[in-house]
């Protein structure tokens, strides 16, 4: 009887370990997936002279030179940076969004 406590007790110790190697596949399957996730977009408010000169000589040469630029943002995708302008002539808002080459890609 004592034989068979034994080896109860032996058996479930045995199957309650953990070997590293399993350790190590559930890391690693956890660490392809973080990597496989695509990249949240990053926003960080900018002052339009830290953008590109690229970008900033563009709106300079564009027909909204005379707006008011009522905020900027440096955009951080997959995709690339984008600089998003939201502007101002007054009575009216908009907002632009430019490459780092200054090509515009969205007007809203």
């Amino acid at each position: 009887m004592i034989m068979a406590a034994f080896s109860f007790f032996a058996v479930a110790a045995a199957n309650a370990q953990v070997t590293p190697a399993e350790t190590e596949t559930e890391d690693t399957t956890s660490m392809q997936m973080e990597e496989a996730t695509p990249m949240q977009d990053e926003r960080k408010e900018i002052e339009l002279s830290e953008a590109p000169e690229a970008v900033q000589t563009a709106f300079q040469d564009s027909e909204y030179a005379d707006w008011e630029v009522v905020s900027a943002y440096e955009v951080t995708s997959d995709e690339g940076t984008t600089y998003e302008m939201t502007i101002s002539d007054g009575s009216t808002e908009e907002t632009v969004v430019f490459d780092e080459s200054g090509a515009i890609q969205e007007q809203e």
